[in-house]
């Protein structure tokens, strides 16, 4: 490896600036066909290991503004490491994610590999007035969610724009906060901001692709049969109100799994958690978990994810552009 101090002089800025431009050009075309990195190889879970959520930030393609993910009225995890600010330490990044300026942090739900789970309950919490006009504006601007488990982003499907309800779907990068129904207005025809209903997204149905590795005979003197590997990572956002019309006491875990299996089971008896402007509420998050064995390899396992909307692609663009910006700034161009 060259050693700039041994050389004796500064390198020229336009240098540092072709190497990095190279680079990204590099990452960018590389990912139309596949994405392999030298040095990542796969990890391999055993029947009921732990595997970890991660969780990074908030972004809209309305809106090229991101927010962190726990500006939500979600808990953090208990067990979460904290900076001297009292703010959540993101966990470690890789090249990719610095290029991306994404960080990622810890999350509250809990995975087991290859083991179900259903309607298990985060946490309740109350929304101040003035939360409640910042996240209705959120969900109007159509903020996205983003995820990962094992590397491998959160994916969803949604229908395209103008298709229709039995219209062709398309696939995003993490989960909608939530969902806005427009009121037209009978006068002009047209729907408003202030006459459009928004809803919280409070269920999480996640699905958990898996694929068992073929194990040499060296391998499996070492391995068990019973190892997973993660080849995909998706999910489906639902709201879900779980307030208790009679009363305003927060409901029993009990009661909010009893009342989420309901709402999963018939979706025509679901009530949905309406963001009302300047209007405070509760909101109680819960979230399930499905495995599901697949034929995808880990090798193309990025398939899907880089197949997102051009809307998708348009903020990783952005994200790779500021990262740009910023090398040029650092290296004096």
């Amino acid at each position: 490896m060259l050693n700039i101090k041994s050389v004796g002089r500064r390198p020229p800025a336009g240098s540092a600036f072709i190497l990095i431009l190279t680079f990204i050009l590099m990452l960018w075309t590389s990912s139309s066909s596949a994405l392999y990195l030298p040095g990542i190889v796969p990890t391999d879970y055993e029947q009921g290991a732990e595997i970890e959520v991660l969780v990074s930030k908030l972004t809209s393609n309305r809106n090229k503004v991101p927010y962190g993910f726990y500006s939500l009225p979600i808990c953090t995890p208990a067990d979460a490491q904290r900076l001297h600010d009292g703010s959540i330490k993101p966990k470690h990044f890789n090249l990719g994610q610095v290029l991306l300026g994404e960080r990622e942090f810890p999350s509250p739900f809990k995975f087991n590999m290859n083991v179900d789970q259903e309607c298990e309950v985060v946490c309740s919490s109350s929304v101040e007035a003035i939360q409640a006009t910042r996240l209705r504006r959120r969900i109007f601007e159509r903020y996205y969610m983003k995820m990962s488990l094992d590397g491998m982003p959160l994916v969803s499907e949604e229908l395209l724009v103008h298709s229709g309800p039995n219209g062709p779907l398309k696939q995003v990068r993490g989960m909608p906060v939530g969902v806005t129904i427009a009121r037209f207005n009978g006068t002009t025809g047209k729907p408003h901001w202030s006459e459009m209903s928004t809803f919280l997204n409070t269920h999480f149905s996640f699905k958990v692709l898996i694929n068992k590795p073929a194990l040499s005979v060296s391998d499996s003197l070492s391995l068990t049969e019973s190892m997973y590997r993660v080849v995909g990572f998706r999910g489906e956002a639902k709201s879900h109100d779980y307030s208790d019309a009679d009363s305003n006491m927060t409901l029993s875990p009990e009661k909010i799994k009893e009342k989420c299996l309901a709402f999963t089971s018939n979706s025509l008896n679901r009530k949905y958690l309406e963001v009302k402007k300047g209007v405070p509420f509760k909101v109680t998050y819960t979230y399930s978990v499905r495995f599901e064995h697949s034929e995808i390899t880990w090798a193309t396992r990025w398939d899907t994810v880089l197949r997102v909307s051009p809307h998708q692609r348009e903020l990783q663009l952005m994200a790779l552009g500021n990262s740009l910006l910023l090398g040029l700034l650092l290296t004096g161009a």
